[in-house]
């Protein structure tokens, strides 16, 4: 066992082999922590000055304690966008439900005015034979109201013939006393 003078302590500090032998340790720590900690302002991207990688125990820590936090707010960003992103998928998912719905009832009313415009085609068809048909019976009718009149004309002939006859008659009868 040892004694050793530490910083903020007035008399000697026993210290032991194996506590003392770590000092030895201290110099190849201090690299390593110098990497770490200018490996993680690397990874955070920090936009802060970079804290040397040579320099004391106390300076390497807090480099490494500023890139940690950085990169939690890294983390809690990346959190936050996920999170948006996962919003922005659920509405997505959502707007193509939508856009489906309203596709499949964009076919059924189109559907249904194939079925109707066959329907109207069809009924237009009817109307344009029952027109015919119904031309077709003006016709008939036409001409059998101008047989009509050809009989009257005839009878009215026929009539006035009589009439003569009856006169000729008459007169030969009158003729005859």
């Amino acid at each position: 066992p040892s004694n050793v003078q530490i910083d903020g302590e007035s008399s000697l500090q026993r210290a032991c082999t194996p506590c003392v032998q770590q000092l030895a340790r201290i110099p190849e720590l201090k690299d390593r922590l110098g990497r770490l900690s200018t490996a993680l302002q690397g990874i955070g991207e920090a936009n802060l000055q970079s804290q040397p990688a040579d320099g004391d125990l106390d300076t390497l820590v807090a480099g490494c304690e500023v890139s940690v936090a950085t990169l939690e707010d890294l983390c809690e960003s990346q959190r936050a966008a996920l999170t948006q992103v996962e919003a922005l998928k659920s509405g997505m998912v959502e707007q193509k439900r939508q856009r489906e719905a309203v596709e499949t009832k964009l076919e059924s009313l189109q559907s249904d005015l194939k079925e109707k415009s066959r329907a109207v085609q069809a009924a237009e068809e009817e109307l344009r034979l029952q027109r015919q048909a119904c031309d077709q019976e003006a016709a008939k009718v036409r001409g059998k109201e101008e047989e009509l009149r050809q009989q009257r004309q005839a009878c009215e002939d026929l009539k006035k013939e009589a009439a003569k006859v009856k006169l000729r008659e008459e007169e030969l009868r009158q003729q005859r006393q």
